[in-house]
């Protein structure tokens, strides 16, 4: 007489359900990791802006670098840079981003550049800040918008920090062609906001700074104009076309780590 297991089969259904469901998930994890576009863009206006007594209403819009400077409250230059990703479509999900800049030796000073030094915030399109489409050459200290406060302080109302978030923040080094990069989830969500946003869609601008007040320290970062392309800043944006929500819903935590380690 043939003996039947009715437990063990059942068992064994649920066991090969079990590795179906888990091959399936795989797969789409895998998807989700592959079906993503990547666009590099260099800005299309960056300049910085100083309050040192005279240069109050000079314009530094055709330099090859953006210098970051700090002694005091009548002493703090910082940078203005304006990136357009509105060839991005309404809606598009951006699921990862990363903004670099490469440090350069022809500003006036070139000390070392470390993350205590280094801070990039997103500029808020709301009334009374500089407006979006500011002009590369006509940007001043004094016809600036009203993000700034005072030396290191901007209006928190009025500006997005990126600066500190563990992870999000890396400095490779402190000589002439050291990168800085901000990435993360606050960084995507700003773009994501520029890019639905009615006012000047896709134009994103970014302001670049240091956080700390030192007695007389600076350096440059290179801007658009300078001659290593390489070393122009650069934002790149990873987002998934068309996206089926379980595949972006899985598969954004595996890019954002997938993209993170290919740029160290």
């Amino acid at each position: 007489m043939d003996i039947i297991h009715p437990v063990r089969e059942i068992e064994n259904d649920m066991s090969f359900r079990g590795l179906s469901i888990a091959l399936l998930l795989v797969g789409v994890l895998h998807a989700g990791a592959q079906q993503y576009v990547t666009n590099t863009y260099t800005p299309v206006a960056d300049t910085y802006v100083r309050n040192q007594p005279g240069t109050e209403n000079n314009n530094y819009g055709t330099l090859d670098y953006i210098y970051l400077y700090t002694y005091s409250e009548a002493r703090d230059y910082y940078g203005y840079v304006r990136f357009d990703i509105s060839d991005l479509p309404a809606g598009t999900p951006i699921i990862y981003a990363s903004l670099t800049f490469t440090k350069v030796g022809n500003a006036e000073r070139n000390d070392g550049l470390t993350t205590s030094r280094f801070r990039v915030l997103g500029l808020l399109d709301v009334v009374g800040n500089t407006p979006q489409d500011w002009g590369e050459t006509w940007l001043t200290w004094n016809n600036k918008g009203s993000e700034y406060v005072s030396e290191n302080t901007y209006a928190t109302d009025r500006v997005v920090d990126f600066d500190g978030t563990a992870g999000e923040e890396y400095v490779s080094g402190t000589e002439v062609g050291s990168i800085a990069r901000i990435s993360g989830v606050n960084l995507v969500n700003f773009l994501n906001s520029r890019l639905s946003s009615d006012s000047y869609r896709g134009l994103v601008t970014f302001i670049v700074d240091m956080p700390t007040a030192e007695g007389g320290r600076g350096y440059g970062l290179a801007s658009k104009e300078n001659l290593d392309e390489a070393a122009r800043p650069t934002l790149l944006i990873a987002y998934v076309p068309e996206p089926s929500v379980v595949v972006l819903g899985l598969g954004v935590g595996l890019v954002a780590l997938a993209m993170a380690r290919r740029q160290r």
